[in-house]
C-alpha cells in the first residue's frame, strides 16, 4: 500500500516548478486513522480542498487535482468498481460490492481537463478502464506508458512521466 511518507521523495521530484502540493494519506492509510470507506475517501478529498482553496494566497482556479490508483475517484470525485470487481473477484456475487467510484460519470460531468496516465501492461487496472475515463471527459486525454504496469509506472515511464504532466498543466 503507497503512503504519504513512501510518494514524497517521488512527489518532490514531479513537482512542477513554482507550484506547491497537499499530500493526504486517506483514513485507513499510513498513520491515518479509521478505515477506509467510500464516503470517507470522498469526505477526505473535500477536506484537503477546502484546506487548500480556503488559503488567502491560494487561487481556487489554479488548484490541479492528482490523484493515484484508488485516489482517482476522490481526486476527481472520479475505473468503475463494479468492472474492477468483475475482473479481479468474479467469484463474487455483485451485490456484495459496496463502493462504487464511478470514474466514468464523473468523468463524462467534469467541465476541466484530465489527464490519464495509464501502463500498457497494468494486470490490476485493465487499459481499456483508463482509455474509458479518458474518452468519458469532455477534454480527456490518455497516456500510455509501454510496459509499464500499476506500480511501475514512475520508474519505467521515467522523465517523461514528468514531461507529460507539465507539459498538460500549462496547456501544451
Amino acid at each position: 500500500m503507497e503512503t504519504v511518507g513512501a510518494l514524497a521523495p517521488l512527489v518532490r521530484e514531479l513537482r512542477p516548478p513554482g507550484t506547491a502540493v497537499v499530500m493526504l494519506d486517506y483514513r485507513g492509510y499510513g498513520t491515518s486513522e479509521g478505515r477506509t470507506t467510500e464516503p470517507g475517501l470522498y469526505a477526505d478529498a473535500e477536506a484537503a480542498w477546502e484546506y487548500i482553496t480556503g488559503r488567502e494566497e491560494v487561487d481556487p482556479n489554479g488548484v490541479s487535482v492528482y490523484g493515484r490508483s484508488l485516489g482517482s475517484a476522490p481526486a476527481l470525485f472520479l475505473t468503475n468498481a463494479r468492472d474492477m470487481t468483475a475482473k479481479h473477484y468474479w467469484y463474487l456475487p455483485r451485490f456484495m460490492l459496496r463502493l462504487r467510484l464511478d470514474n466514468l460519470t464523473r468523468a463524462r460531468a467534469l467541465r476541466v481537463p484530465l489527464l490519464v496516465f495509464h501502463g500498457t501492461d497494468d494486470d490490476i487496472v485493465p487499459l481499456w478502464m483508463g482509455q474509458a475515463v479518458a474518452n468519458a471527459a469532455a477534454n480527456g486525454k490518455l497516456v500510455t506508458f509501454d510496459g509499464a504496469g500499476h506500480n511501475d509506472i514512475y520508474d519505467v515511464a521515467g522523465s517523461r512521466y514528468r514531461e507529460e504532466m507539465l507539459a498538460f498543466l500549462q496547456g501544451r
